[in-house]
C-alpha cells in the first residue's frame, strides 16, 4: 500500500514545499506534554527537524 503524508510545515527539512509532502516514508506521532483533550492539538510530528 502506498501512503503520502501532506505537510505544511514549511520550516522542516523533510517538507516537499512544491507539493506540501512529507519526503518521509513514515514518521512518528507524538502526544504532547500535559494534553488529553482530545482535540486535534494533542499530537505532534516527532520526526520534525528544523531545516535551518
Amino acid at each position: 500500500m502506498s501512503q503520502k503524508i501532506n505537510c505544511e510545515v514549511h520550516s522542516c527539512k523533510f517538507n516537499g514545499q512544491e507539493n506540501c509532502i512529507c519526503l518521509l516514508k513514515n514518521i512518528t506521532v507524538m502526544p504532547c506534554k500535559n494534553c488529553d483533550s482530545g482535540n486535534p492539538d494533542e499530537s505532534k510530528c516527532g520526526s520534525y527537524e528544523c531545516k535551518y
